[in-house]
Formats: structure tokens, C-alpha cells, sequence
């Protein structure tokens, strides 16, 4: 969420109900939400982690998409656990024992995302979601002129 290549972006209550369901089935939530300040719709963008009450939440993050560096490869993983799900199953543990053997990304740029994180400006992304707004808009209306495809909903996002 916000759902890519369609552009969905869920509301509040789609999420709580997901949360809900997760609860009942007894399983965490994994959150992708490598694409969440591109939202431009009606929908405003919600971290999944605001129902870490209801179920655990292992949310993905990513600098290469909000900052526009795909070919980068750096991201995080954050946990939402208020009840100490991922602790007790030493599900964390399981994880850090993965990272350890796979490989990091290039130390520079490692080195560099302090800095592009505390110094770039609000204006950046404005431009940022303003384009990706006006090419979803041109997209929708030019599905719309094709014959035997149709776009039920308007991107809202990513």
C-alpha cells in the first residue's frame, strides 16, 4: 500500500479490516510499503503499523522509490509489536541471523543516506508526486479512448 502497478491506495477501515482478519487467523502482517508517501488521490497514504494493538506488523520501506533511486537497493524493516509477538517467537532473531548473510549495498551509499534523508526538501517531493499525478491522469484518459480495455479506477498512488 499504495498498491503498485494499479495505483490503490487503502483506506483506513480496508486496513483495519485487514488487521482484524490477521488477528482472528493468528498471523502478522506483513506491510510493503515501499511506495508510501506517493499518493496523490482522495486516499491519504496509512503505515499499516497504526494497528500494531490489533496484530504484529513487519513493515518494508525503501529509499528508492520516494527519493528516486531504484537501481540503489536500500531499504529497512520495521516492526510494529506493542505485545511482543516478534520477541517471543524470536522471529527478529531469525531475521538479523538472514541479513548476516546476505550483502550490503555499497558503502557510499550507505554513507549517504543520512544526508539525503535529513536534507531533502518538502519541494522535491511535491514535484515528485505532481509528475506521477499528471502521468496517471494522462494514462487514465488515454485508456479510456481504447476499445475493449477499461480503467475501473483511477490511480491514487505509486
Amino acid at each position: 500500500n499504495p498498491n503498485n502497478p494499479c495505483g490503490n491506495v487503502f483506506t483506513y477501515q480496508h486496513l483495519a479490516e485487514v488487521a482484524e482478519t490477521a488477528r482472528e487467523l493468528g498471523i502478522m502482517v506483513i506491510a510493503d510499503e515501499v511506495y508510501d508517501h506517493l499518493t496523490f488521490g482522495n486516499n491519504p497514504f496509512i503505515p499499516m503499523g497504526v494497528f500494531g494493538e490489533t496484530v504484529p506488523v513487519l513493515t518494508l520501506g525503501s529509499i528508492s522509490k520516494r527519493w528516486l533511486v531504484p537501481g540503489w537497493r536500500l531499504g529497512w524493516i520495521a516492526t510494529t509489536d506493542p505485545t511482543g509477538f516478534f520477541k517471543k517467537t524470536k522471529f527478529l532473531d531469525s531475521m538479523k541471523n538472514f541479513l548476516n548473510i546476505s550483502t550490503d549495498p555499497a558503502t557510499f551509499i550507505q554513507g549517504a543516506i543520512p544526508h539525503i534523508i535529513q536534507n531533502t526538501k518538502e519541494d522535491f517531493f511535491n514535484k515528485i508526486i505532481h509528475i506521477l499525478r499528471e502521468a496517471a491522469d494522462i494514462c487514465y484518459d488515454k485508456i479510456k479512448d481504447i476499445s475493449y480495455i477499461t480503467c475501473p479506477h483511477k490511480p491514487e498512488g505509486s
